[in-house]
């Protein structure tokens, strides 16, 4: 760029281009600190060396099998809390709906 430039050319170019990114971010940090929130998660990953983390920790085993096992242990947990709150057994134990009344 000083090639370009020559050497006051050169010194007024970076002057300017200071001014404009100082101005530039004087106003992004008027915005930030009157609540902009854009404007403050901007300036906070530019400044202050913030960054967004997107990651899962997993502490378990993965299970890579076809989940029937898991199924089984659900359908037998279900149908033990159903024996302990007193829900009969089988498919007829249900209490039958009312009959809808007759309309005329």
């Amino acid at each position: 760029m000083a090639r370009f430039f020559g050497g006051r050319s050169a010194v007024r170019y970076k002057r300017g281009k200071a001014k404009a990114i100082a101005h530039v971010a004087n106003g992004l940090l008027q915005k930030a600190r009157a609540g902009d929130t854009t404007s403050t998660i901007f300036y906070l990953k530019t400044q202050a060396g913030w960054w967004e983390t997107v990651g899962l920790d997993h502490a378990g085993q993965l299970d890579t099998g076809d989940g029937r096992d898991a199924l089984a242990k659900l359908l037998d947990t279900i149908a033990e809390r159903q024996t302990r709150i007193g829900v009969p057994e089988g498919r007829d134990a249900q209490p039958a709906l009312p009959e809808p009344e007759e309309t005329r």
